[in-house]
């Protein structure tokens, strides 16, 4: 198989490289992960500060997150693969 097929696969548009690597994936959970958070925001614009200082803008955000993942046991499939260099 080559690495252009392997991407197509994947769903990865994208061209294949050249040369030695090896694609790695897992295969281990048939249950979804869970994500659940918040996320705060808060800008402040220097309006009122003289000249070009009035163009200030701090703006910061805060976010907690957690996440779940089930794994019972793991299955990894390596395929190492040499593609040559295009002539």
């Amino acid at each position: 198989m080559d690495g252009q097929r392997i991407l197509d696969s994947l769903g990865l548009h994208v061209q294949a490289p050249t040369g030695d690597f090896n694609l790695t994936y897992e295969s281990n959970s048939n249950k979804p992960t869970k994500i659940w958070g918040f996320e705060v925001e808060h800008q402040i614009n220097f309006w009122y500060l003289p000249s070009f200082l009035s163009n200030i803008v701090l703006s910061y955000n805060f976010s907690l997150i957690r996440s779940e993942t089930y794994v019972a046991q793991g299955a990894f499939d390596t395929f190492y693969i040499f593609i040559p260099p295009s002539t």
